[in-house]
């Protein structure tokens, strides 16, 4: 074999065969063959047996021919040209596989090409013309989906109105958008956006991490423009804490009509809601009152304008029910909440000036009992400030439904009740009722009225302009009405006016009662009136006259009725000066001069009685006539018996009287009449002057101060006669006079005798 190359290289041209005796290596057309047989040019071969690795250029024919090639691992060669070729392994083709006029190209393995594929337009799916990879233009790449392309990547910039994704030459990713501006832009139509779905048991997310430096530093902005100019956004930031860089919030903004986007509103990395304000603390104030000097509460509103500082909630719907605020108290779980809890609150809060909030008012609800199943007692309190650094108490409704104004308890059932004045609740209680305008005469001012659950009327009262009003000048007066047994309205039964008097009855929307003396209690009306004092017991009841506030001022005149033996008694100076007993027995007890006045209206006669005695009498209106007094001084009885007390028991000093008789004697007897101013009847009567009997018998006269009808002393006495003395001193004389008479007759007797 070495020898007939030896000889085949003799014979041959060195530019047609090459033999290398020292690599034993041929080449054909090649000086330098590199592999055992190194062909330049084709190889045309009718039938050829190879075993090991043919590596060639091209090769040309359809490999028809080619046998055996089952059986090789590998043809490696820079170029195959062949009408068809079967392969059952893998082809390994390091330069260009350049194929012609071929419909399909079935691989039953991989076809691995080391170097281009060139394709002249686009991939399409077997059996499926609609859906393909396409080379539309120079440096475009796009992809198609039921005719219609899908998504493009361009690197000039260049769009196409039927683009639905395209990633450009700056590496913008553009969904509907032909010319997105940014890495992701997205122009929705028919109202499509993004969504993310998985049919599986997972979450989706959208995830920004950045690595930012700074507080308050945006991590992911979602902004919404319109047309170009920003509308809305939703920002999520850094917090605080840029050494551990764990906290962060979430910004909401909107835009006003100038097209600046705002911030509205906040939640911050404690969780709490601040709307209309970028900062927790309210624009750098402390927080509120009672939050321990922080913004402790999870939702805030904040604005300069009260639209932007309000809250509403509203139903829009058919149903009676409305919306609802729900403020809640727990011990968490089931554990049941104690009495005095406090359930919620609203507070009522002002800057002060200082960085904090002062509260100047606030309604609590509160537990008012002792809560069980299905049972939770509460009461509303009410606070208002007065000007102090925290808020008191003024008004609270209890669990019972009663309303306390200025206290926080009530043993009664009383459904209102009013202590203390305003910001002193140990003072007495007031209640305010006004009327804003038009006061004065008839004018209501306030009115109290007590009705039944069917808003009829049962009781009034009222206050009303007792006159004109003016500056200082505000008359006014009270009317008390009832509705009478059998009537629908009520009608007034008494009236306090202004001038402090009291008005039983009626007398008319406008009349008054006649000024006096005796005008504080006036009852009115034109059936029976009268006034009744009731005691069940056995002690007194009374009328007092007081002329002070205390001690025995307070009970200078009285009239007392004891229930205990029915008697009544009247007082004078604390001192009781006459009793009426309960036989009808009057009793007259007398410091003064005058015991017994009786006055009467008409003139002197026998016409007037002053004095009217009965006997045998039933009641005030019957009985038989014992004793008159008349007007003019007469005094007539029954039996015409006057008397004196004249036991002996009771006297001393007993003497016989002397002569009288000279004293009768010089007597004067006169006739005389009274005069008219006197008052007293003008007619002849008999009698002495008490002057004139003065002279010859003091003691039968005596005299006595005048007084006024008020019984003040005038200064002048008028004098009178001891009449019944001188009727004694008469009688005397007349003894004296009977035994001169018996005396005479008896000498007289002796003379004729």
């Amino acid at each position: 074999m070495t020898s007939r190359a030896v000889v085949l290289a003799n014979l041959a041209s060195s530019n047609i065969l090459e033999v290398d005796s020292t690599t034993d290596r041929v080449g054909i057309g090649s000086t330098q063959p590199t592999t055992r047989l190194d062909v330049s040019g084709n190889i045309k071969a009718v039938h050829g047996n190879f075993t090991g690795v043919v590596t060639a250029t091209s090769f040309v024919g359809d490999g028809s021919s080619l046998t055996g090639v089952a059986n090789t691992n590998f043809i490696v060669g820079t170029a195959i040209t062949m009408t068809t070729g079967t392969f059952n392994g893998p082809v390994t083709i390091g330069g260009t596989l350049t194929y012609e006029d071929v419909t399909n190209i079935d691989s039953v393995g991989v076809i691995t090409a080391r170097s281009d594929v060139s394709i002249a337009d686009k991939i399409v799916h077997t059996n499926d013309t609609n859906t393909a990879i396409r080379f539309p233009a120079a440096d475009t790449f796009t992809v198609e989906t039921g005719g219609n392309e899908r998504f493009r990547i361009v690197s000039d910039g260049g769009t196409t109105s039927s683009n639905k994704i395209i990633l450009n030459e700056d590496g913008n990713l553009g969904i509907s958008e032909t010319s997105p501006t940014d890495f992701l832009h997205i122009l929705p139509t028919d109202g499509k956006g993004i969504t993310l779905k998985t049919t599986a048991n997972h979450s989706a997310q959208i995830t920004a991490d950045c690595n930012r430096s700074a507080a308050d530093n945006t991590i992911l902005a979602i902004r919404g423009n319109w047309n170009g100019t920003g509308a809305a956004e939703i920002a999520l930031t850094t917090g605080d804490d840029t050494a551990n860089k764990d906290d962060g919030k979430i910004l909401f903004k909107t835009s006003g009509s100038s097209g600046n986007v705002n911030q509205r509103m906040e939640i911050n990395r404690l969780g709490q809601l601040l709307i209309n304000s970028g900062d927790s603390t309210f624009n750098s104030r402390s927080g509120f009152f009672n939050d321990n000097g922080g913004s402790s509460t999870a939702v805030q509103i904040e604005g300069s304008i009260y639209a932007y500082s309000s809250m509403s909630i509203t139903r829009n719907g058919s149903g009676a029910s409305g919306p609802a605020f729900i403020m809640a108290k727990g011990q968490g779980g089931t554990t049941i909440i104690n009495d005095n809890d406090t359930m919620g609150q609203v507070s009522f809060q002002g800057a002060e000036g200082t960085g904090d909030m002062v509260e100047g008012a606030k309604i609590i609800a509160e537990v008012d009992g002792s809560p069980a199943s299905n049972n939770m007692p509460g009461r509303l309190a009410f606070y208002t400030n007065s000007g102090a650094s925290t808020a008191t108490e003024r008004f609270r409704i209890d669990s019972s439904g009663r309303m306390l104004i200025g206290a926080t308890s009530s043993a009664g059932n009383a459904i209102l009740t009013v202590q203390g004045l305003a910001g002193n609740t140990t003072e007495q209680g007031i209640l305010a009722i006004r009327r804003s305008s038009n006061n004065g005469t008839n004018a209501k001012i306030g009115v109290i009225e007590f009705s039944g659950g069917d808003n009829n009327q049962a009781a009034i009262i009222q206050a009303v302009g007792d006159n004109t009003w003016g500056t200082n000048d505000y008359p006014g007066r009270l009317e008390f009405y009832t509705t009478a047994d059998g009537a629908s309205t009520p009608t007034e039964r008494l009236r306090i006016d202004s001038a402090g008097r009291l008005i039983i009855g009626s007398l008319g929307s406008s009349a008054q009662p006649a000024s006096g003396s005796a005008d504080d209690i006036v009852i009115a009306g034109t059936g029976n009136r009268g006034i009744t004092i009731n005691s069940t017991n056995s002690s007194e009841t009374g009328i007092f006259f007081a002329d002070g506030t205390s001690g025995s001022a307070q009970t200078e005149g009285q009239v007392v009725y004891f229930h205990s033996n029915n008697n009544m008694s009247f007082a004078t100076s604390n001192s009781y000066k006459m009793r009426i007993l309960s036989d009808g027995e009057l009793q007259i007890y007398d410091t003064g001069s005058t015991s017994f006045n009786i006055a009467n209206s008409n003139g002197a006669g026998t016409s007037n009685i002053l004095i009217y005695g009965q006997h045998s009498s039933s009641n005030l209106a019957n009985g038989t006539a014992s004793f008159i007094v008349y007007t003019n001084g007469n005094v007539q009885n029954t039996n015409d018996s006057y008397g004196q007390i004249s036991d002996i028991k009771l006297k001393e000093n007993i003497v016989d009287v002397g002569s009288q008789w000279e004293d009768f004697k010089a007597v004067r007897f006169r006739k005389y009449n009274f005069k008219e101013e006197t008052g007293h009847e003008t007619h002849t009567q008999l009698g002495v002057i008490a002057q004139e009997l003065e002279l010859t018998s003091p003691g039968l006269v005596y005299e006595t101060s005048d007084k006024d009808v008020d019984g003040n002393d005038l200064g002048t006495t008028t004098k009178a006669v001891k009449s019944s003395i001188l009727t004694k001193k008469a009688l005397v004389a007349l003894q004296e006079a009977m035994t001169r008479i018996e005396t005479l007759e008896t000498k007289v007797t002796a003379l004729e005798g």
